[in-house]
């Protein structure tokens, strides 16, 4: 199957391979369910916060050590959580620096510590430790694992190797045990290969190497691009495809109408096609040429894009355009959501005093759980030998 097929992939039968997967099943919302599923969490998490802070105040005082500030605490909101998780998204693309850690594992860490939030809240589980679960978890997803020993001495101030290993199993429980993760990576390389293909079948040789030069700059922008987005929600919401194709257009700044339409590809294409087959000769027509470089390159990758759609049905491609739009407006917003150590550090302090004893081990709330547990367990373990005991003496009997 040609690249371009797994790229222009909307309302396209190619679409249907992806729609099997299972982030398309469980990972892609739009925009309002996103702020709906984090707004339930959100409450969620406050409601189980004051419980177990109320819980814990009640063991304090039964042991006749009052807690010294028995308030109810408030929490944090949906948007304060949001925040403070793009802060620490942030941190995982300067451990990737450090470590030397490729795009791809960068990604998926990210991609892994937003889905893991998605259902969790920074009141239950500490960030600095998800964070570092979620970059060891895709070293291994991606096929760059090193010795977890060898990983955490690296880190500074970094927790104990059988914290990271317990949270792992929480981290993928959290992540519903789906690890793959398919990134707008391949299908911009595919993207890449298919119009430096179209691009030496419909322009004239000499041209090549400055426009294949120039397309190459273009999706390598293209690339910084969708990094850049890993931040935004934009993976939530759009097929990776999508996502690639969009990043290539954003890239190309504004050589690419953010306005296409079936008939302005159609006429871009015409134009270029008119444009750089006319005859160049002498000096100006030279610098002529140089000069309007990057509107050609432009121009051709609207012809692609009209050409791969010509038995289209001009309402699907429309639909699809229009998709384009959002996602490259999404694409030019998501530099500004880089969150800042002095926004962190507000919601940080609202946290001193927001966290669910329940996770904490040295809480009587926590404590109090496990013995719950352990008990359970131990009662589990009686019955079964009971019931083990019971059937040998059955057994016994029916061979006496």
């Amino acid at each position: 199957m040609p690249a371009v097929a797994l790229v222009l992939t909307a309302h396209m039968s190619a679409r249907q391979l992806f729609e099997q997967s299972s982030q398309v099943r469980n990972w892609l919302l739009t925009a309002e369910q996103l702020e709906e599923t984090r707004l339930l969490v959100n409450a969620d998490g406050v409601r189980r916060l004051q419980a177990a802070a109320a819980l814990e105040a009640e063991l304090a005082a039964a042991e006749g050590q009052p807690l010294a500030n028995a308030a109810v605490p408030q929490g944090i909101t949906w948007r304060e959580q949001l925040l403070y998780c793009r802060f620490y998204e942030g941190k995982i693309v300067d451990f990737c620096k450090f470590f030397g850690f490729d795009k791809t594992v960068q990604a998926t860490a990210i991609v892994f510590f937003k889905r893991f939030y998605l259902h969790n809240t920074v009141m239950d589980y500490d960030p600095k430790i998800v964070l570092i679960t979620c970059l060891f978890l895709s070293t291994k997803v991606e096929n760059t694992l090193i010795p977890i020993d060898e990983f955490l001495s690296k880190i500074p101030k970094a927790p104990e190797a059988a914290t990271i290993i317990d949270q792992e199993l929480k981290v993928s429980q959290g992540l519903k045990f789906e690890f793959a993760i398919q990134h707008p990576y391949w299908p911009l390389h595919g993207l890449f290969l298919d119009m430096q293909s179209y691009l030496q079948s419909t322009q004239p040789r000499q041209r090549h190497p400055d426009l294949i030069k120039r397309l190459y700059a273009i999706y390598n922008q293209a690339v910084d691009i969708v990094t850049a987005s890993l931040i935004s929600d934009v993976s939530f919401q759009f097929m990776p495809s999508q996502i690639a194709l969009a990043a290539m257009l954003e890239a190309s700044h504004g050589t690419v109408s953010h306005s296409l339409t079936v008939e302005g590809l159609t006429a871009a294409a015409a134009s270029a096609n008119a444009a750089i087959s006319a005859p160049a000769t002498g000096a100006v027509a030279v610098v002529a040429a140089a000069a309007t470089l990057g509107q050609t390159v432009a121009q051709i990758m609207q012809g692609f894009i009209a050409d791969r759609f010509q038995n289209e049905e001009g309402s699907r491609v429309d639909g699809l355009l229009a998709v384009l739009a959002h996602i490259r407006e999404t694409l030019r917003g998501a530099p500004s959501l880089v969150v800042d150590k002095a926004s962190a550090g507000a919601v940080a302090a609202k946290l001193k005093t927001s966290m669910n004893p329940e996770f904490d081990p040295a809480s009587r709330v926590f404590r109090k759980r496990r013995a719950e547990t352990e008990r359970e367990a131990a009662e589990k373990r009686t019955r079964k030998a009971e019931k083990a005991r019971h059937s040998l003496e059955q057994l016994a009997t029916v061979l006496n």
